[in-house]
């Protein structure tokens, strides 16, 4: 079989349905919303923000503002994948994605009641739907700086997981893995702020997986229009010839998926007024689903093999998750830090009978340095260069069938990288305001690539147009790892252009 055919984010596909519920409501209540609030001086203020295409600038929670605002978004855009005639194009992959996206955006208050930052989004070739609850809770102030959360809510667990948007510490939306949006774990949070120290923590009894492209199964194959979809083989090389491949999806009990628990604490310590220490521990589900099935073949009359029962099976893992960061803060807003992570799967092993995802222990160094540019008109321009390794992780697949490869996807996207990025508001064409918000990197074991950089052209306060290319593949397809993201997915270079209206 083809090495990483199986994603964890690839699964449930009672998702679908469940979605399609949820997005009717949302479009509901953006409709509604916007009906029903008019444009405040403090809507006004966040629209002076620098904003780039899918990422909308909003005041950090140490700094809310002194009265809630709502923003409420509109986007279409228009992707076109220019390598869709390559041979390494997946076959039935939409060439081209038409996608309108429906966006609520708020911040609560120091004196507010909660926020919310919700996203649906419809893609229009693949005919799916995807909602994308980033933020929902509400906020609960105690004495003092100290403050309560309930919801689903992001906290500043790891600078590093989050720049480099590995999904250890909190959930992403995996539906397209270029922009791997971000969301918060859900349960209940405590913050408090006390001179230089901060303290947060987090206990849930229920956990949300992260969810990729929307699948289904047709004739024992599962099908896709979403590009970053790959399907499993519909056939295999055996002793006894070719068999064919048929596959079955066991759906997971819904119930017993969402009911496991898990909790963590976070610490950030401040000397003086520029070195700082932060370090967190969690412990708690895994954000990606673990996938395995029993390998069942079945025989014809004269010995030789016809066909092989996959029955796709999914399971929930825990992990320990711990980290340490030392840094330095200078007046100009710009920071130099170095932060280590470790990660502890705890063994959830299968019948060996079955052929299924394992990972291993890893730790993981990275150094990064932050300029920045920021002014009291555009406090978010900056430059940053990293650099990250991964020490372990992926493990050879468990079963008596397992081979040297695995035949899932590998459990990091990016294994030994240096990678740079820029974002922020940076000049004028007569009265259109340019921002832009870019990123490149290089993978040394993979020998590949992944530049991306998205364009905001604001014509006004509400009206924005978009621009957005991203490019990735390999220089060479003999490094050390041969079947990572950026090889297996070096045909997805993509352009868009698109317009957005905030109300």
């Amino acid at each position: 079989m083809q090495p990483g055919w199986l994603a964890p984010a690839n699964l449930m596909s009672k998702k679908a349905r469940v979605e399609k519920r949820f997005a009717g409501f949302i479009f509901a209540l953006l409709v509604a919303s916007t009906l029903g609030h008019p444009y405040t001086v403090a809507q006004s203020a966040a629209a002076q923000l620098p904003k780039a295409p899918g990422q909308i600038q909003v005041p950090i929670e140490s700094a809310q503002p002194s009265q809630s605002f709502m923003l409420k978004m509109i986007t279409a855009n228009h992707f076109n994948y220019l390598s869709s005639n390559s041979q390494n194009f997946r076959e039935g992959a939409a060439t081209t994605m038409p996608s309108f996206d429906f966006r609520l955006l708020s911040q609560a208050s120091q004196s507010g009641a909660g926020g919310l930052d919700i996203e649906t989004r419809f893609n229009a070739n693949e005919e799916a739907v995807y909602f994308r609850p980033m933020e929902l809770y509400a906020q609960i102030n105690l004495d003092g700086d100290q403050k309560v959360f309930i919801g689903r809510k992001k906290l500043p667990w790891s600078r590093s997981d989050q720049l480099w948007r590995r999904g250890l510490f909190e959930p992403r939306h995996m539906d397209d893995p270029i922009e791997a949006r971000r969301a918060g774990l859900l349960g209940a949070f405590y913050t408090q702020q006390s001179g230089d120290t901060r303290i947060f923590a987090f206990a849930s009894p229920l956990f949300i997986p992260e969810f990729g492209p929307q699948q289904s199964l047709s004739g024992g194959q599962f099908v896709s229009r979403n590009p970053w979809f790959q399907p499993p083989p519909a056939q295999v090389q055996l002793q006894n010839g070719i068999a064919d491949l048929n596959y079955q999806l066991d759906q997971p009990d819904i119930l017993a998926t969402v009911t496991n628990s898990g909790g963590g604490f976070g610490l950030r310590q401040s000397f003086g007024s520029s070195v700082f220490v932060e370090s967190s521990y969690l412990y708690k589900p895994m954000n990606q689903i673990a996938l395995g099935f029993p390998f069942v073949v079945e025989l014809g009359n004269e010995g030789e093999t016809t066909s092989v029962d996959v029955e796709v099976n999914a399971r929930v893992s825990y992990h320990h998750l711990a980290n340490f960061a030392v840094g330095k803060e200078f007046s100009d807003g710009s920071v130099i830090y170095s932060e280590l992570i470790f990660e502890r799967p705890e063994d959830n092993t299968p019948p060996r009978t079955w052929i299924a995802k394992q990972n291993g222990a890893a730790s993981i160094l990275n150094v990064t340095l932050e300029k920045s540019f920021r002014t009291i008109t555009n406090p978010n321009r900056k430059l940053w260069l990293s650099f990250s390794n991964v020490n372990g992780g992926d493990v050879r697949d468990s079963g008596n069938f397992s081979g040297e490869q695995s035949l899932f996807e590998r459990r990091y996207q990016f294994q030994q990288s240096v990678a740079a990025g820029w974002q922020g508001r940076w000049f004028r064409l007569g009265k259109v305001i340019v921002s832009n918000i870019s990123r490149g990197l290089y993978d040394l074991r993979q020998r590949g690539y992944l530049l991306s950089s998205e364009f905001d052209l604001r014509f006004s306060r509400s009206l924005s147009g978009l621009l957005r290319f991203d490019t990735l593949g390999n220089f060479s397809l003999d490094g050390e790892v041969e079947d990572g993201f950026l090889s297996r997915y070096r045909a997805n270079d993509r352009a868009s252009v698109g317009v957005r209206y905030v109300f």
